[in-house]
């Protein structure tokens, strides 16, 4: 019942599902650029490409921060969107139990396949940096952080939704009980 609900959820708004897959593809593939670069560096130290590597990799946390705000944002707005479906959960009996099983269900299957195009975006991004700034940048892929990436993805997905929950489920009762569409 949880994974149906889930899914008729992303069925039901599939603009807001494919502009969170494509935030949360970016900001895993920022993640892994940014340890590959990192990672890159230790291979071959020379001043130049330090120096470089040092303001790239600045430049990359500012738009990953920025990223991971921008998932947290989208996410509680998805929420609060869906206050009365919440509501009527309520009235039906659903508790906090349940409501987090349905947020962490959603954001994972949100957060597992957009990782896996972030990891081949990384793919795409070292092959653009080899033939930009082959003596400057060095993009090694860090398969060990593969389950990291999606780990903060996901956690900033979650702490948006979890945001969120609590004035949906406050609201979303007086919401589904009304009669007003």
């Amino acid at each position: 019942m949880t994974l149906s609900l889930v899914l008729g959820w992303l069925r039901n708004s599939p603009h807001r599902s494919y502009a969170s897959g494509i935030a949360i593809s970016i900001e895993s593939a920022m993640i892994l650029t940014i340890v590959g670069i990192q990672h890159g560096l230790k291979s071959d130290p020379t001043f130049a490409r330090m120096n470089f590597t040092l303001w790239t990799t600045i430049l990359l946390l500012v738009v990953a921060v920025i990223g991971l705000f921008f998932i947290a944002v989208e996410r509680y707005f998805s929420v609060l969107d869906r206050t009365q479906e919440v509501g009527v959960l309520r009235v039906l009996g659903a508790g906090a139990t349940h409501y987090c099983l349905l947020l962490f269900t959603e954001n994972s299957a949100l957060c597992a396949p957009a990782t896996a195009v972030g990891i081949c975006l990384t793919f795409l991004i070292r092959w653009g940096m080899h033939m930009s700034f082959p003596e400057f940048l060095k993009l090694d892929i860090a398969f060990i952080w593969w389950p990291v990436a999606f780990a903060i993805v996901e956690a900033a997905s979650i702490l948006g939704s979890a945001i969120a929950i609590r004035p949906a489920i406050r609201n979303g009762v007086t919401q589904a009980l009304s009669y007003e569409k």
